[in-house]
């Protein structure tokens, strides 16, 4: 089992979505961040909101995080549209493969931050088809 998947071993869905707890923690413990990466299925249906935290944590902690958001199985927006009309800044990525290879995405779009996804883009040869 490799790190990742013990990491994640313990989550288990169960219906009481609540995306901001995690950020409310981050925000209590004044603990800075530059990304956060979430992977969902639903929309959040229990406090505390994702955008009212995101709001809370950047103007006591002044930083502003970017968010990468894997949709999965979903065409909810209403996660990424709160946290837009607070000024985050987000990038979505819609997943639809199995459940087993989701691991194999999360460090494409984690641990790096905008500029250097863009970067790596840029620098990577075009080939002739």
């Amino acid at each position: 089992m490799s790190d990742l998947e013990e990491a994640f071993k313990h989550i288990k869905a169960d219906g009481s979505t609540s995306v901001g707890s995690a950020l409310e923690l981050l925000r209590r413990r004044k603990i800075n961040v530059e990304q956060i990466v979430i992977v969902t299925d639903k929309k959040e249906n229990t406090s505390p909101k994702l955008a009212d935290v995101y709001r809370k944590y950047r103007q006591e902690l002044g930083i502003e995080p970017n968010f990468v958001i894997v949709r999965v199985r979903s065409l909810y927006e209403g996660l990424e549209r709160g946290l837009i009309d607070v000024g985050g800044l987000v990038m979505r990525f819609d997943f639809a493969g199995d459940y087993y290879s989701l691991p194999n995405l999360l460090p494409l779009v984690s641990g790096r931050g905008l500029i250097d996804l863009v970067d790596e883009i840029m620098q990577t040869p075009l080939t002739e088809i």
